[in-house]
């Protein structure tokens, strides 16, 4: 089978963590790059990681750097197979319309790798014909300096179909899913994803604010005082 044709869309901690693992699984990958793109063009990716290893480097002869899905449509000798789109959401910007000249109709997989309660609707009106996959993240990751990415000792993927699961989404999540895994990915499939978007969501509520706030991690905080443990469910309780 021949390697798949992935595009990256926010090639920033997240991106470069998955363009590590699409490298692993032997992909040909192009990736967007906007305020990184000299340091990616130039020098590829470095990644430290307590899961993968330290001193990880991802020469930019392994990919291509390019700094629009424009540019990426223009010369690709295959249409891309999936676009794995691990940009932040922004409320005022259309990452559907920006993307929209590397989709293929009917044969490119969207892959929204993004955190979010209802991120998906602007895809699925734009890209009726084409595969739509949502997945929920659980990868602590951050770009220190351009090109450069620490990662902590987890990295899972949950995958799941929007809206409902038809035979087609499945077969493109599967394929995703074997793949990534042999890259040394955690990828798993889940049906009832939207489930797992407000469980993150009810994590994230608490934790980004707190941990930001106090200049602490999870762990950290709660064995800071007697006290941790109830303000984190006070706020959960709210949240629900």
């Amino acid at each position: 089978m021949a390697p798949l044709n992935v595009l990256v869309f926010g090639s920033g901690a997240v991106g470069t963590v998955y363009i590590h693992v699409l490298v692993q699984a032997g992909c040909n990958i192009t990736a967007v790059c906007r305020s990184n793109y000299n340091a990616a063009k130039t020098e590829g990716f470095h990644i430290d990681s307590a899961l993968y290893g330290k001193g990880i480097h991802i020469h930019p002869s392994k990919f291509r750097v390019v700094k629009t899905p424009e540019e990426a449509a223009a010369s690709p000798k295959e249409p891309f197979d999936y676009i794995l789109v691990c940009s932040k959401v922004l409320p005022d910007l259309e990452t559907s319309k920006i993307i929209a000249t590397a989709v293929t109709e009917g044969h490119t997989t969207i892959v929204l790798i993004q955190n979010g309660i209802d991120i998906e609707q602007e895809y699925a009106l734009k890209f009726p014909s084409n595969p739509l996959l949502t997945c929920v993240a659980y990868i602590p990751t951050t770009q220190t300096a351009p090109g450069y990415i620490t990662h902590g000792d987890v990295n899972m993927l949950e995958v799941g179909p929007f809206p409902t699961e038809s035979t087609r989404t499945k077969e493109a999540a599967e394929q995703l899913i074997s793949t990534l895994n042999t890259g040394g990915g955690n990828l798993k499939y889940v049906e009832k994803i939207q489930e797992k978007r407000w469980f993150k969501l009810l994590l994230n509520a608490p934790w980004n604010p707190i941990c930001a706030l106090t200049l602490s991690r999870d762990v950290a905080f709660l064995a800071s005082s007697d006290f941790a443990e109830s303000v984190i469910k006070g706020v959960l309780s709210e949240v629900v």
